[in-house]
């Protein structure tokens, strides 16, 4: 008998092998692809998601979830769905205008039922979550690439109201300041990759690792510089010295390129005009004191309104159209009241908790398990971004937040491991 092995994604020749039915596969890699596409709504990343949910559910109406979760699971699933139900409550007692108020709710809802599943997905080892991740690790690459390409005239002129906004690079998305945290987890996937592979294969995804670093910078996301930053440093700090010496090199290739190529680089107009548009981001902006006073007016909202306003209505509380207050956990306290809060609240501490002692339990140094540290790296740098953006209803908030709550699930704490005759791990459950 092998000891039991520290947990990992399932990978992409796990998720490929013959005997695993293709079509879920390629579903799942195409909802993670299609995760970059958000100009419309409903995006059709939101339609595919609920037609895999609701076959799902049809698939595995006898194997519920609690029956293959740990308590700890169950709590924050509990909490997950507890919040969502509590947005009812604000609309029942004060809601102004119940029929938005209702489709906010309903939107969230979906989000954290989405959460739940690609979770159950990931504590179970599945490989469809595999051919998720590597699907969202794609369309990330695609964003970069398309941010990047925008910022020369000849590509924002094909379509500079879907590509740009205010001058700055968006893609698919409707915000760069949502665009920028998006690519983040992917920037440390593709690190944690590389270390985890050899020769060209590492090149590559070194490359790629740069290229969604770059695609955080040319959104001129201040938030998103933040979330990054956090994630890199404290990855960097957990992370065993292989993964520090390959960003050192990854870092200093790319810093060598952009000075011997620095006098090439600055004769196009293209490159000029993307180094202002970044310095001019580096300071404060016009409209900072108008977001902290947003911030401020959500916060006596909810101090004015303990069940809250109803989902959806801070901005037009009183029929007064303001900004959004820029803060998640502001803007809850505010629509969903204090108990929606506290609800949410308590279930990001348990799936901090969760990550972080289960980071702390699988060893030290080059033993420690290095997705739980991505994880606990994502999950850091995500709340933080929270709290200065309104990231409620981004899709990758409710991702990464079932990364952390069950990447570190076993259902296995107890999964055991056997040799067998062809010398293949093959898992088996020990409850």
């Amino acid at each position: 008998m092998h000891p039991q092995p520290a947990y990992r994604i399932p990978d992409a020749r796990y998720a490929l092998r013959p005997s695993r039915p293709v079509l879920p596969l390629l579903a799942y890699g195409t909802l993670g692809l299609s995760s970059c596409v958000t100009v419309k709504e409903p995006a059709p990343f939101d339609l595919l998601a609920l037609l895999l949910m609701v076959a799902y559910v049809l698939r595995n109406r006898t194997d519920p979830l609690h029956r293959r979760a740990d308590a700890s699971s169950v709590q924050i699933v509990f909490l997950l769905l507890l919040f969502a139900l509590l947005q009812f409550l604000p609309i029942l007692l004060s809601a102004h205008d119940v029929a938005t108020s209702a489709f906010f709710a309903a939107v969230t809802g979906f989000l954290v039922l989405l959460g739940i599943h690609l979770a159950s997905l990931a504590g179970r080892r599945d490989p469809r979550f595999a051919a998720f991740i590597a699907g969202y690790a794609a369309a990330a690459v695609f964003s970069s690439l398309l941010a990047i390409a925008s910022l020369h005239p000849a590509v924002a002129s094909l379509a500079p109201e879907t590509l740009h906004f205010a001058g700055r690079p968006k893609a698919l998305f409707k915000d760069p300041n949502v665009l920028g945290p998006y690519l983040v987890p992917a920037v440390l996937i593709f690190l944690v990759l590389a270390g985890r592979t050899h020769g060209w294969t590492r090149l590559a995804f070194l490359v790629l690792h740069l290229l969604c670093s770059a695609g955080v910078a040319v959104t001129a996301s201040r938030a998103a510089w933040v979330n990054l930053a956090i994630v890199m440093g404290l990855f960097l700090l957990l992370a065993p010295g292989r993964y520090k010496l390959l960003s050192a090199f990854a870092v200093l290739a790319c810093a060598t390129v952009l000075v011997t190529t620095a006098d090439d680089l600055q004769r196009h107009e293209s490159v000029r005009s993307t180094l202002n548009l970044l310095d001019g981001r580096l300071g404060l902006q016009h409209y900072d004191a108008e977001r902290f006073e947003m911030a401020h007016r959500a916060w006596r909202i909810g101090m004015d309104n303990p069940a809250g306003v109803g989902p959806g209505l801070v901005t037009t509380y009183r029929g007064d159209r303001t900004l959004a207050p820029h803060n998640t956990y502001l803007r809850i306290f505010a629509e969903h009241g204090a108990a929606g809060l506290v609800a949410l609240a308590f279930a990001l501490l348990m799936v901090t908790m969760r990550v972080l002692g289960q980071l702390l339990r699988s060893g030290r140094g080059r033993g420690r398990n290095i997705w739980f540290t991505a994880a606990l790296c994502m999950l850091a740098g995500l709340l933080v971004n929270a709290s200065v953006v309104d990231a409620l209803h981004w899709r990758h908030f409710w991702l990464v937040l079932a990364v952390g709550a069950f990447v570190s699930a076993q259902p296995a704490a107890t999964a055991a491991v056997r040799w067998s005759s062809q010398g293949r791990h093959e898992l088996r459950s020990a409850q």
